[in-house]
Parts: C-alpha cells; sequence; structure tokens
C-alpha cells in the first residue's frame, strides 16, 4: 500500500461538462494527496456528457497510479453512477459507457485500489481543477464561446437522457432516492420543477444541471 506520512494514499477525481450537458465541453481532473494532479478533456459536441467526464477522470487517475506502482489506494468521486455501476451494484444500460465500466473495473483490480463516493462538498479542489479544464479548452478551441452559458434544456434530446448526477444530487436533498438507469432526466426534471417553489430556484436549478 501506498502512505505519506502515514496516510493511505487518496486521489480525487471530477467530471466536468460545460457550458452545456450533453454537449459541452468533456473535461476530467484528479488530485492525489501526495500532491500530483492532473487534468484534459475528452472532446466537445456529440457524444460528450458529465457522465463521460466523470468516467475520464477516474481511469486517468488509476492509469497513472497504475504507471507509477501506486497500489492499495483509495480513489474518491462525486459520481455516484461511476461508483456503483464499476462496482456493479447498478447496471449499465447506456452502451457507449459500458467500456468506461470494464475499464475501471480492471484498473481497480490492477492496483487492488477501491473506489468510493463522496459528497460534492467534499470534492472542491478536484471540481475546480476540472473546471479549470474547461475554461482552458474553451480557450484553445476557436470556435469556443467562453462565458457564453446555455441550459440544457434547450437541448432538443434532452428529455431521453440519463438524469445528471445534479438532478440526483438536487433529488436526494429534498429527501429522494434515485437510480439513474430507471429515470430519465427528463422525469426528473418534472419532479425538481414542482418541488421548487419559484422560478428563480428553478432557473438555478437549470443553469447548473
Amino acid at each position: 500500500m501506498n502512505y505519506k506520512n502515514g496516510e493511505r494514499l487518496t486521489v480525487y477525481c471530477d467530471g466536468a461538462c460545460h457550458p452545456y450537458n450533453p454537449g459541452g465541453y468533456a473535461c476530467w481532473a484528479w488530485m492525489a494527496s501526495s500532491g500530483e494532479q492532473d487534468y484534459g478533456c475528452v472532446g466537445h459536441g456529440n457524444g460528450m456528457t458529465n457522465n463521460v467526464a466523470e468516467y475520464e477522470a477516474v481511469m486517468q487517475a488509476l492509469n497513472w497510479a497504475k504507471d507509477n506502482g501506486k497500489k492499495g489506494f483509495i480513489v474518491k468521486t462525486d459520481s455516484k453512477l461511476v461508483v456503483r455501476q464499476s462496482s456493479g451494484k447498478w447496471k449499465v444500460s447506456a452502451e457507449h459507457l459500458k467500456p468506461k465500466v470494464a475499464e475501471v473495473k480492471r484498473l481497480l483490480i490492477a492496483t487492488s485500489a477501491k473506489i468510493k463516493w463522496i459528497p460534492r462538498e467534499a470534492n472542491k479542489k478536484a471540481d475546480e481543477l476540472s473546471r479549470i479544464a474547461v475554461e482552458k479548452a474553451m480557450v484553445k478551441n476557436k470556435n469556443g464561446r467562453k462565458g457564453t452559458y446555455h441550459t440544457c434544456w434547450n437541448r432538443v434530446d434532452w428529455k431521453n437522457q440519463s438524469v445528471s448526477d445534479r438532478q440526483v444530487h438536487w433529488l436526494n436533498k429534498f429527501g429522494l432516492s434515485c437510480n439513474p438507469e430507471e429515470m430519465t432526466r427528463g422525469e426528473a426534471h418534472q419532479i425538481l420543477a414542482r418541488l421548487f417553489k419559484t422560478n428563480k430556484e428553478v432557473h438555478n436549478y437549470e443553469t447548473n444541471c
């Protein structure tokens, strides 16, 4: 096992898809308790989602650990989808995620690592790093519109997309459980729209989904 000052190595991971999800810039970041960190962007446009970014963050972290001989450490992420699918607790119905789940499982075994869910509030540093990755990706792309944000509800196909981590977060805050494999983004939006009391609150929820 890898330790620093008597503490077990922990790697924090986060992914983000901005300025809209799906179809924005899917970027990832990880930060190790030993000081190492890295970030990057998978791409933007069709096929890019928050879940793709979250999985990429974990895969990048695990590959770094494997290449550097790290063993028995803990990977922490605020994506319940990644944790529960890679641990076999949730089924994987999205075809584009199946190879990513398989790769995460393989790397977890190869490094004897454990993956654990943490609340968003406990993952702030990795979150900040993933947002830096998004900003840099938007600046590098000459067609990107830095600083222009759109609600995901303006996307034609948003209703049939899988429920987002942001929606799961809000549903949990209202005391409701949610399995991403059994609820669409449109269904979650209808529930949350009824729960929020004012239009302003719904707008704030939408623009951060």
